[in-house]
């Protein structure tokens, strides 16, 4: 996929250099529904519980996986080596008229620290940009110090409630000169 020009302004330290050959970033596909499967199962039960909330075992997960590409989301996957170890998620929030959307993402934990979720965030703001959706919100648990690191990097607002740290990232209006770039 590359990296994407779009007519919306990305934070400048959303930007992650990527080292040729390390990863790459594309959008999956519904054929690969197993890789999702093999790296969510891959993940230990603490990422488990940043990325759900909770502890899920594998057959939620396996659940989870078989219906991650219903619902029109867009999904992207980080591969190193040939191998999914990170997913980011885009969805829009119901009703889908408003113009807000939910990220999410899990990377495996060896592969952690290296941007790949700032980048997966990154890309997933432009493409929400594209669909002409202004706010995205991204929500994690508050001892999620990477998540809420990487959201106050995208300039999210963030507020606190029952434990959950919501991180919401409004972007700019489009304009015809815009539009036209």
């Amino acid at each position: 996929m590359g990296i994407v020009h779009c007519n919306m302004k990305i934070p400048e330290n959303l930007s992650t250099p990527l080292l040729a050959g390390q990863w790459t970033i594309r959008k999956l596909l519904t054929s690969e529904t197993a890789a999702v499967r093999e790296h969510m199962l891959r993940l230990d039960l603490d990422a488990r519980r940043s990325r759900f909330f909770c502890g899920m075992g594998d057959a939620a997960l396996r659940a989870h996986c078989d219906a991650i590409f219903a619902g029109g989301g867009i999904i992207l996957g980080a591969f190193i080596a040939g191998v999914l170890r990170g997913i980011g998620e885009l969805r829009r929030e119901n009703p889908v008229w408003q113009r807000s959307a939910e990220v999410a993402f899990s990377v495996e934990r060896p592969f952690q620290g290296l941007g790949i979720g700032t980048e997966l965030l990154r890309r997933l703001i432009e493409m929400a940009g594209r669909r002409a959706i202004r706010t995205v919100h991204l929500h994690c648990l508050v001892d999620n110090l990477a998540a809420r690191s990487i959201a106050r990097g995208a300039g999210g607002a963030m507020h606190y409630a029952d434990g959950v740290i919501s991180a919401e990232i409004t972007q700019p209006r489009r304009t015809a000169e815009s539009m036209m770039r």
